[in-house]
């Protein structure tokens, strides 16, 4: 009768260990199926975001170069587009990131040729002085 109970005892023991190993499965298998759910998301919202900087970039970056007026100011805008390459850029962007040159050098000749009257005017007015 022991040998039996015994027997009958390791009998429910696997059973419950096979019942847990599946439980265990299922679980894992949930897990899984909204890991990948989770991935599906990501790689579709960094398309959409992707898709939405490559859009938004050209204007981001001209307003960016509107006032630049040094080199290490360009060359930080010129790190932004290394990041994102170019492949990843509209035309516009692209023809923005090209232009931010150019406002640079205009940037520079009108501070040289008019920065020190704006500096002049700037600490010499007087708020209270009627124009």
């Amino acid at each position: 009768m022991l040998i039996l109970d015994m027997s009958f005892s390791m009998i429910f023991l696997e059973i419950k260990m096979l019942q847990t190993w599946q439980q265990h499965l299922k679980n894992s298998r949930d897990k899984l199926k909204h890991v990948i759910l989770q991935i599906t998301y990501l790689q579709e919202y960094g398309q959409i975001v992707n898709t939405w900087i490559s859009l938004q970039m050209g204007t981001v970056v001209q307003n960016l170069c509107a006032y630049i007026q040094t080199q290490n100011e360009f060359d930080e805008i010129m790190k932004i587009r290394d990041v994102i390459g170019l492949n990843e850029l509209s035309a516009e962007a692209i023809g923005q990131f090209r232009a931010c040159e150019q406002r640079l050098d205009e940037n520079v000749e009108f501070m040289n040729a008019y920065g020190s009257q704006i500096i002049y005017w700037l600490r010499n007015y007087d708020p209270n002085y009627p124009l």
